[in-house]
């Protein structure tokens, strides 16, 4: 993507996902927190994946979902975290 490896697109979404976390979770230990990272990246990873590979008819859908999937994940992280 415009002249850069895709795993630097990897790492800065990881980093940047990594930042959120521990903004919302300062309290949560720093290797659940990259776990975390690593599954929410992967989840996008997946469904990007599905949504031009496998069903590229249905990309858009797949796209426009993503942030409800990791909202919703990352709701589920808060409200264990919570308890």
């Amino acid at each position: 993507m415009h002249g850069r490896d895709g795993r630097d697109n990897d790492a800065d979404f990881f980093r940047v996902v990594l930042s959120v976390l521990e903004a919302r979770l300062p309290k949560l230990k720093s290797a659940y927190r990259e776990d975390y990272a690593a599954v929410l990246q992967a989840t996008a990873a997946g469904i990007i994946h599905i949504g031009y590979r496998a069903d590229p008819l249905h990309a858009e859908l797949y796209l426009r979902e993503i942030p409800r999937v990791l909202t919703a994940y990352l709701t589920a992280i808060e409200a264990a975290a919570s308890t």
